[in-house]
């Protein structure tokens, strides 16, 4: 056993458990110890960067009605369709044209942010959604032409979406960034708790048009709140025809670090698309009505996990949070595949929430980790276009599965999939930054119990 000697591992931990941080970027003196910063001379410690700024606060309420108006059709349009005379595997291709084609904007989008920066792209991508809501209320009502739809709405929310987690992984502390985006994702379910209600009580109503109108208004809201965004600019180096820390085709438009842990989510949401896409219209044929109590149900239980999942991550790990809640979404699979009423639905819809509330932000979080500022695009496109992979995929290969075999194999088939994610984390075995390691361990020590 060989002793660390100055300024090595365990003089470095002695300092951390002191409440001292070192910088391990700066020029290392001649005695070989570490510098300190002048923040360690000090007995008190400092103040926690705080999550909750203006443009953090701005950028969730635009994810609401972004969220808003995309989770009213979840619902709503399977149900259009199966009017229009659609079985199951066009419900899957109209659902999952969407998701591919939002895929394909996902490259491009994150290369021409870490270039260009975030402002112009978001905007663009958030003014382009309403006539397209709109066009959603006009077009002839054919399954060719509401796909065609649905691929430029795909392209358009791609970008959007990409643009969004971008913004707020600049907007929030590296050291509570999944706290951050935990928080930021929370947003999101309250869209998913009440939009799904909405939409089926509007298209009831009034018909699927009035949907599409209502999705417009909100996304014309969210421009304007988009112009009062203060973005960061990106660093120096990142300007221009190439970035130095990005060498290569692949790095130009994906994150190395960001593949484990957008593959893990990959096949989660492939297993969750079968609950968003089919769930109405196979509590339909089973007779079971109320089925918006099962998205506000779901949606309240992510709430309740996501901020806590987020400090969990944060303190103890990838791990601690990952496995554990894709184990729970597989049970919620295997749940709603044999529900025949309402209630085990709810206990269906719980779990669901449970294992979506713990994975979910953990994910994002651990693919933007570690990640220099210019290449934040590159790691959220690799994160989002594995989640339409997994969203468009699953919903065409599940589509075919459910009109062969039936729904209850097909909620099986989405739980082996999802059971996939927790054997390739066990494969993958995807690590946080160590720099951000050494940031929550100094600052674990530094607050009081």
């Amino acid at each position: 056993m060989h002793a660390s000697g100055p300024g090595g591992p365990t003089e470095r931990r002695q300092n951390m458990e002191n409440g001292l941080r070192t910088e391990d970027n700066a020029p290392t003196p001649p005695s070989g110890r570490p510098r300190l910063t002048p923040a360690s001379t000090g007995a008190a410690a400092p103040a926690r960067e705080p999550i909750w700024t203006r443009d953090f606060v701005l950028i969730c309420l635009i994810n609401v009605l972004a969220m808003w108006g995309f989770t009213m059709l979840m619902p709503t349009l399977p149900v259009y369709v199966k009017k229009m005379g659609g079985q199951e595997s066009a419900i899957g291709l109209i659902m999952g044209i969407f998701a591919l084609s939002a895929l394909a904007s996902r490259p491009w989008s994150g290369r021409w942010m870490d270039r260009k920066g975030r402002r112009g792209i978001y905007l663009v991508s958030l003014s382009a959604v309403v006539p397209i809501y709109l066009a959603y209320g006009l077009v002839p009502t054919t399954i060719f032409w509401l796909g065609a739809l649905r691929l430029l709405h795909g392209l358009c929310f791609g970008v959007m979406m990409t643009a969004g987690g971008t913004i707020v992984a600049d907007a929030v502390p590296a050291g509570r960034r999944g706290e951050g985006i935990g928080y930021f994702g929370t947003f999101a379910v309250i869209s998913s708790a009440l939009a799904p209600a909405t939409g089926i009580a509007l298209m009831g109503r009034f018909g699927f048009g009035t949907v599409a109108a209502v999705a417009a208004g909100l996304a014309f809201v969210s421009v304007f709140l988009a112009r009062a965004i203060r973005y960061q600019p990106l660093p120096t180096r990142a300007r221009g025809p190439a970035s130095a820390s990005a060498p290569g085709p692949f790095a130009r438009y994906a994150e190395r670090r960001s593949v484990a842990p957008s593959v893990i989510a990959l096949f989660l949401y492939c297993a969750q698309t079968s609950v968003l896409t089919f769930l109405p219209v196979h509590a339909s044929e089973k007779g079971i009505g109320n089925i918006g109590l099962f998205f506000a149900v779901n949606a309240v239980t992510v709430m309740s996990f996501r901020a806590l999942a987020g400090k969990l991550y944060d303190t103890r790990g990838p791990s601690f949070v990952i496995v554990p809640g894709i184990l729970v979404a597989v049970t919620a699979m295997l749940v709603v595949g044999l529900a025949d009423n309402l209630a085990m639905l709810l206990f269906g819809a719980v779990l669901l929430g449970v294992g979506m509330g713990a994975t979910a932000p953990s994910l994002q979080a651990l693919s933007v980790d570690g990640v220099a500022p210019e290449r934040r695009g590159a790691a959220n496109s690799t994160y989002f276009s594995a989640l339409d992979i997994g969203m468009g995929g699953g919903a065409i290969l599940l589509g075919m599965v459910a009109q062969a075999f039936g729904y209850p194999v097909m909620y099986f088939a989405a739980a082996g999939l999802a059971a996939c994610g927790a054997v390739l984390f066990g494969i993958l075995r995807p690590r946080r930054s160590p720099v951000l390691k050494e940031v929550h361990l100094a600052h674990d020590v530094r607050q009081p119990a």
